[in-house]
């Protein structure tokens, strides 16, 4: 399983590899983008090769540019990844809450809940041994 996450916040990228490998999935391989434009270029450099990836996680805010300010740009990702590549399933974990339809499913990030167990639910079906 190729999985791309794209945060910046360290910790939470780590957090969320960790969950992935405490709930037995293991991926072949995890890549990280802590931008917009780095997470785009990276999704559409390997979306065409040999290896794509299985499984987008996106945060909902980050820069869209090393050393920019946040946004939204979570948004722009999701929108970006179902025009082009909209069977890749996207998977938005931020510690805003949030409703996002067309993806599939949301992790609210959290230390006052177990989110570590929706994220598990989440990669269930598109989990591939």
């Amino acid at each position: 399983m190729h999985i791309l996450i794209v945060e910046d916040n360290a910790l939470k990228y780590h957090g969320i590899c960790t969950a992935i490998a405490d709930a037995g999935y293991r991926a072949a391989a995890i890549e990280r983008a802590e931008t917009l434009e780095e997470g785009l270029e990276k999704i559409d450099s390997t979306m065409g090769g040999a290896y794509p990836y299985d499984l987008i996680i996106t945060d909902m805010w980050y820069p869209k540019q090393s050393g920019g300010a946040e946004v939204e740009s979570g948004d722009l990702l999701i929108k970006s990844v179902k025009e082009k590549y909209p069977d890749v399933p996207i998977i938005l974990c931020s510690s805003a809450r949030y409703a996002y339809a067309g993806i599939l499913g949301v992790v609210h990030y959290s230390k006052n809940e177990v989110w570590e167990r929706k994220l598990a639910e989440l990669l269930e079906p598109v989990y591939k041994p």
